[in-house]
């Protein structure tokens, strides 16, 4: 674990990031809630990959100021997406929706979030798919590890960061799932253990 003059922008030369530590459970799980209903709602409005990428890049940054196609249907879709969203857009506090819920989870059981990417559909990427970069202790990773499993992601060690363990996920749907399964109550008694 890094120490504390160690987080924010000097924590593996990341930039643009700052000391997500202690996150309450309580407003972890508002974030896990707030992306689910976010993705669904993208989920039933977009047509493909490149149609997601816009409206969730119009959401991070410009929020519900975005006017869709002159269809009834998108239209009404995009009220869907804008009442989600008015529920609390910065709740996730500036991160791309899909990786903000673990970003936020992991932080609320005692892990250091550094970088993190919902991976674009477009050329200016910095990962080709849903990965968070953090820290944690050995006991901790070994217990998320079985999770991380279920929920259809991976772990894997960045050559140029190998101080942190990055969460990798094949969409922005299995790392809202993995923020889930992090948050459950079903697993809550087994990681007051490691304390």
């Amino acid at each position: 674990m890094p120490s504390e003059e160690e987080s924010g922008e000097g924590l593996a030369y990341f930039h643009d990031v700052w000391d997500m530590r202690g996150i309450s459970r309580a407003d972890a799980e508002a974030v896990v809630a707030l992306e689910q209903s976010i993705i669904r709602a993208l989920d039933l409005l977009a047509t493909d990959a490149e149609s997601f990428e816009e409206l969730a890049s119009v959401l991070e940054f410009c929020g519900t100021e975005f006017p869709p196609e002159d269809d009834p249907e998108q239209m009404a879709m995009f009220d869907l997406l804008a009442a989600q969203v008015s529920l609390g857009l910065g709740e996730l506090n500036g991160l791309e929706i899909g990786v903000a819920g673990v970003s936020h989870a992991l932080s609320a059981i005692g892990g250091i979030p550094a970088a993190s990417c919902r991976s674009h559909a477009k050329d200016h990427s910095w990962s080709d798919a849903p990965v968070v970069y953090f820290a944690t202790g050995k006991l901790r990773a070994e217990w998320l590890q079985p999770l991380v499993e279920s929920s259809g992601c991976g772990f894997c060690v960045d050559s140029v960061r190998p101080n942190l363990l990055a969460i990798r996920a094949r969409s922005v749907l299995d790392m809202n799932r993995l923020a889930a399964m992090i948050l459950s109550p079903e697993v809550d008694g087994q990681l007051s253990l490691l304390e």
